[in-house]
């Protein structure tokens, strides 16, 4: 009977490398009722995992750590809070792979205050702020430094006052203040950046009367040494906006504004070399700058698109100011009269720009290039009428390929397409859909050369797949079997994808399901094959005649020698036919 039992498992392992991965949960265990958050922290190094779960059934979830090489399983890193107290979105795992970062009302209720934790759980957490009044919370906008230091805002010197401080992570030494004395009534808002190269840090707030907002920069390791990048700019009511991703490693792009004139795009080095310059100049045209601003993956360009009388225009200009922004093009002569620009996003190289337009009652995807002055691409021409929907755009990183959702095929079914950038055949992702069920999002891997995505494919439930931009191959599933009534979800759904991601290895896919009990969230995490691109799929016919061939001649050597089997596959059999396997 063991040479039967042997040739079997043997088959199923022929078949292994097309059906199944290692799957395990990475969330703690739950009783019933009992949740995982949807919200995960991964270490830069691939290596932990970082979940919030309510095990206790008191609504307050603790986080847990474990190792993605099951070393470690699940284990509570977080005291019990104080009564009302909870912990928040926003935690991360410093660049060092080695503690969580938190925010939390631990020690008070209502004060929320900003701790560390070891990841390996060797010692409890330490308060990195001094201490708060109740009502008085730091904000996630927290920025961690290579040197381990975090870098906060918050009003423990000062309750009437927000102010930057640093401290170490491992809360070795009390924390330091970096922004420099505040009028009454005025505050730090928000931490733009840091820095590394120059130790200096970035933010924003009214340091020199409250309702005139300036941007500011701060040497990490002499807190008396702040520069107002902004002072010069004599707008009445001065109105500052700063966007995520306008920090490069010399410059800080921002847009002003005052009582009576328009916005206009500027920049300054961080280290205050030079005066701040005004990158765009249409006051006198009646230009308003539309919020839709990039800087090219050197650090030297900065696009922008500016709006006169309900039309569009897209500008490039040189991030020191040495020459005027120049026009790139005009959404009116591509789309017609009316037509403004929607998604923005340059290739890593700044080759190229995707962006979509609206318009004329249509919506477009194009792609430019802009060293060539050549008319844009349209991405799309395969479509005969507008897209109701065109959303989760990504430019993969080789920069060849375009990915999006649309019901550009059927209007009753969004479905996960790609392009290549200088345009062709859209190419369908997905396997078809069963009645009007959709694509409801996607993540690229890190190395860009899959996707999961999540749909409710083959019925109700809602799973992840894979799929790669090999023709030749299909999706697969990357979750495991589902209880009745079980999906794979995202929060938010449409628009983000904050519950499912990969390692940055790319050896892992985490996703949030109630997978195993219906109605009870928890995190797991699937072992990924090698690229699906090396894995055939099943049709491909010489693979399967390989597998029989292979099978057949395990078996004449099993039935040859029953007693004890083939030497080889008596060792290897037993360690790869898993409990764990899907």
């Amino acid at each position: 009977m063991r040479f039967i039992t042997l040739f079997l498992c043997h088959l199923l392992i022929s078949f292994q490398p097309v059906l199944a991965q290692q799957n395990f949960r990475v969330s703690p265990d739950l009783p019933p009722f009992g949740d995982a958050s949807n919200l995960f922290a991964i270490s830069p190094d691939s290596q932990w995992i970082v979940t919030g779960a309510d095990t206790t059934l008191d609504g307050r979830g603790d986080f847990f750590s474990a190792r993605f090489d099951r070393s470690q399983n699940p284990v509570r890193i977080t005291p019990e809070p104080v009564e009302g107290g909870q912990f928040f979105a926003g935690f991360r795992i410093d660049p060092s792979s080695t503690r969580l970062v938190y925010l939390a009302d631990q020690e008070t209720d209502e004060a929320v205050e900003i701790f560390s934790v070891p990841l390996d759980a060797s010692s409890p957490p330490v308060k990195l702020n001094r201490d708060l009044l109740p009502d008085q919370r730091i904000t996630s906008q927290y920025v961690m430094t290579d040197n381990q230091e975090v870098l906060y805002i918050s009003r423990e010197l000062d309750p009437d006052h927000s102010e930057l401080f640093i401290a170490p992570i491992d809360g070795s030494t009390e924390s330091t203040r970096l922004s420099q004395d505040l009028p009454s009534g005025s505050n730090i808002f928000s931490l733009i950046g840091v820095d590394n190269a120059q130790r200096r840090a970035i933010y924003f707030g009214t340091p020199r009367q409250p309702g005139v907002e300036d941007v500011l920069s701060v040497d990490i390791d002499l807190p008396g040494d702040t520069i107002n990048l902004t002072e010069q700019i004599n707008l009445p009511g001065q109105d500052i906006s700063i966007f995520p991703g306008f920090l490069t490693d010399t410059y800080v792009v921002f847009e002003a504004s005052g009582i009576g004139v328009p916005t206009e795009v500027y920049s300054a080095p961080i280290d205050g070399s030079s005066l701040a310059v005004q990158l765009s100049d249409f006051s006198d045209l009646g230009f308003t700058i539309v919020n839709s601003s990039q800087i090219s993956a050197s650090g030297n360009e900065v696009l922008f698109v500016a709006s006169q009388n309900n039309s569009d225009y897209l500008f490039i200009a040189p991030i020191d100011g040495s020459s005027p922004a120049s026009m790139v093009v005009s959404a009116d002569e591509i789309l017609g009269p009316n037509s403004s620009f929607g998604f923005m996003q340059l290739t890593s190289d700044s080759s190229r720009l995707v962006f979509t337009l609206f318009g004329s009652g249509e919506r477009n995807l194009y792609s430019l290039r802009l060293s060539e002055g050549s008319a844009p691409t349209l991405l799309n021409p395969e479509s005969n009428s507008s897209f109701s929907s065109l959303r989760n755009i990504s430019i993969t990183e080789d920069n060849t390929r375009v990915v999006y959702i649309t019901n550009q095929f059927d209007t009753q079914r969004n479905e996960l397409f790609y392009v290549p950038i200088d345009g062709g055949q859209s190419i369908l992702l997905n396997e078809p859909l069963q009645g009007n069920n959709d694509v409801i999002t996607y993540r690229l891997s890190p190395n860009s050369s899959s996707i999961a995505y999540l749909a409710n494919q083959t019925g109700e439930a809602i799973e992840a797949y894979q799929v790669t931009f090999d023709s030749n191959t299909r999706p697969r599933r990357l979750n495991g079997n589902l209880v009745d009534g079980g999906n794979v979800f995202d929060d938010g759904l449409f628009f983000s994808s904050f519950a499912l991601d990969y390692t940055p290895d790319n050896e892992f896919f985490i996703y949030w399901a109630d997978q195993d009990t219906n109605g009870q969230f928890e995190v797991y995490a699937t072992k990924l094959l090698p690229d699906p691109s090396s894995v055939p799929a099943f049709s491909n016919w010489s693979l399967f005649l390989l597998i029989v061939i292979i099978s057949l001649f395990t078996y004449y050597l099993l039935k040859r020698d029953r007693k004890l089997g083939h030497p080889f596959l008596i060792l290897i059999v037993p360690h790869l036919c898993q409990p764990d396997e899907i």
